[in-house]
């Protein structure tokens, strides 16, 4: 498999910025597409991937979670040319959506959560894809503390996407290191 055709399907936030930031240090070929909505809109896009003829290179249901209990989920697919559709990876797929459309009104939307309720659970999907991330080459630039001293403690990651995009931190020089330290203006924070 060629890496270049590994691509990430998420709708959460913090798993796609610590892909990218950390692409800008280390480069790697794992790209990153980003789907608003829910939970079945990320499905869905998958299964229309799929059948295109991507194959599924993690399984849509991981981390044994309901689908009412966690608003984000990420798909990791292998791209392909020949045009043919992965049986495998189809059934997987039809079946993960049969199941999330059975919770449709119940979902949560990561927009609709509180900050604090967000943050947790796009930690707990980037944590629950750390492993597959890293085993079709990419690596997450993530450290709890990340911001910390940066925002107060009461505004969300996500409602201060414009304060990231001034401070331009996804810049090379302005945050990984060659040993996985962030680096911060006025500080410097460990990416474990």
């Amino acid at each position: 498999m060629r890496n270049d055709s590994v691509v990430l399907m998420t709708n959460n936030l913090s798993l796609q910025r610590s892909v990218m930031a950390f692409s800008l240090i280390i480069p790697f070929s794992l790209s990153v597409q980003f789907v608003e909505g829910s939970s079945l809109d990320v499905l869905i896009a998958a299964r229309d991937a799929v059948h295109l003829g991507s194959r599924l290179l993690t399984h849509p249901l991981y981390g044994n979670l309901r689908p009412h209990q966690q608003p984000f989920r990420s798909v990791m697919m292998e791209k392909t040319t020949d045009g043919l559709v992965d049986l495998e990876s189809l059934s997987m797929i039809e079946e993960a959506v049969f199941l999330y459309r059975r919770f449709e009104n119940t979902l949560p939307l990561p927009a609709r959560l509180p900050p604090q309720v967000r943050e947790d659970y796009a930690l707990v999907d980037l944590e629950l894809m750390r492993e597959s991330v890293e085993r079709y080459g990419g690596r997450l630039a993530y450290s709890p503390n990340l911001y910390q001293g940066m925002l107060p403690e009461n505004e969300s990651l996500y409602a201060k996407e414009n304060f990231y995009a001034k401070e331009n931190l996804y810049a090379k020089e302005n945050f990984v290191d060659e040993n996985f330290h962030v680096k911060i203006k006025g500080g410097e924070n460990n990416a474990g």
